[in-house]
């Protein structure tokens, strides 16, 4: 058995960290560097899962806008120079 494929993440505004943990857990940190305004930012998540992964966004709140065949699509509103993290397991 290999290892599990990395997802594809994009974000429509903000800064984009994308890792794999040492644990296996796909961690993705979504930042606004903006530090006059509020950023309502879109992340679409691209990973093909032999079972529905777990997915743990930090505190802010993400709205799952959908989930289609291999596709997730996430919202957050984040307030000027702040970030979100959401884990995949």
């Amino acid at each position: 058995m290999g290892t599990p494929a990395r997802p594809s993440v994009s974000v429509s505004d903000g800064r984009l960290i994308a890792y794999r943990s040492t644990n296996g857990a796909d961690v993705i940190i979504v930042e606004n560097p903006d530090k006059s305004q509020v950023k309502v930012v879109d992340v679409t998540i691209r990973k093909e899962f032999d079972n529905q992964p777990e997915i743990f966004p930090s505190g802010r709140g993400f709205v799952v806008l959908g989930k289609d065949e291999g596709i997730t699509r996430l919202r957050v509103r984040l307030p000027k120079e702040e970030c979100a993290v959401i884990v995949i397991q």
